[in-house]
């Protein structure tokens, strides 16, 4: 048994894992094949690696420098930090570029720098109305208050001891 009663990986695990660190963006068929697992056994070794060990993870990444804690939080500061491009034409043509500020990609990074300290990840909130419908307010019409009523009320106010 491993640290706090898990298995220990398999040899064949340990080569998945390797793997994986090595090519993150491997497909299905390129794991199986490199790992001897089929397909679908390929996928259901990397979602049951992927809570297996933990620790082993944190292990192979150490290894690698562009995967250390250091770099890591280097990558995620200056994904904060995003800008993209604007281009603006007319009649086909690029009239003129803006940098702006990438707020869906800072998001997407604020998101992984969360889920990287263990916060809970961001989760879609939906607001409903009564009985599941949609959201009702009502507005209240304060044309009615003048400067002069105003100062009436505030003048009340102030005399509470």
């Amino acid at each position: 048994m491993g640290p706090r009663g898990r298995r220990a990986l398999t040899k064949k695990q340990r080569k998945l894992f390797e793997f994986l660190v090595k090519h993150p963006d491997a497909t299905l068929r390129e794991i199986a094949e490199a790992t001897g697992y089929t397909d679908d056994g390929a996928s259901k070794a990397i979602n049951h690696s992927k809570a297996l060990s933990p620790e082993y993870w944190r292990e192979l990444m150490q290894k690698h420098p562009n995967l250390r804690d250091a770099a890591l939080v280097k990558k995620v500061s200056d994904g904060l930090n995003s800008k993209t491009t604007k281009f603006f034409a007319h009649e086909g043509r690029v009239e003129e570029t803006r940098e702006v500020e990438d707020t869906h990609l800072q998001k997407d990074y604020t998101d992984l720098a969360l889920r990287m300290t263990g916060a809970p990840a961001a989760q879609r909130v939906e607001v409903t109305g009564k009985g599941g419908g949609p959201v009702q307010h009502q507005s209240v019409d304060m044309s009615f208050l003048t400067l002069e009523l105003i100062e009436k009320i505030l003048s009340r106010l102030n005399a509470i001891p």
